[in-house]
C-alpha cells in the first residue's frame, strides 16, 4: 500500500507529464512528444536514484549532459559537475534559462 508521500510524488511527476505535453501537443507529433516524455521519465528515474549518491553529482558532466547542453546553445563552464549539468537541464525542461541556481 502507498504512503501519502508516495501518493504525493506520483501525483507531482503525472503533473510535470502533463505540464510538459500541454506546452508541446500542438508544436511537434504525438511520436515525438512520446519520445520526449520517456526521456523525462528516464530523467526522473536516474535522479532518484542517483539522490542515493551524492558524491556521484561532484563527478564531472557526462558527455550525455554535455551534449544536451551544446544542442541547447549553453556555454559550458569549465569543470562542469554532473550535479550541476542536471540542474541546468532541468531548467531547460522547463523553459527555463540553462545555468543552474548556484552558479
Amino acid at each position: 500500500m502507498a504512503t501519502n508521500e508516495q501518493e504525493d510524488n506520483v501525483e507531482a511527476i503525472v503533473q510535470k507529464y502533463l505540464d510538459i505535453y500541454a506546452r508541446v501537443k500542438d508544436k511537434v507529433s504525438h511520436e515525438h512528444i512520446e519520445a520526449v516524455l520517456a526521456e523525462i521519465g528516464k530523467e526522473i528515474r536516474m535522479k532518484e536514484y542517483k539522490q542515493d549518491d551524492v558524491a556521484e553529482f561532484d563527478e564531472p558532466a557526462t558527455k550525455k549532459q554535455i551534449n544536451f547542453l551544446k544542442r541547447h546553445g549553453v556555454e559550458i563552464p569549465a569543470k562542469l559537475t554532473k550535479n550541476a549539468a542536471s540542474e541546468m537541464i532541468e531548467n531547460i525542461m522547463r523553459g527555463l534559462p540553462g545555468m543552474p541556481q548556484n552558479a
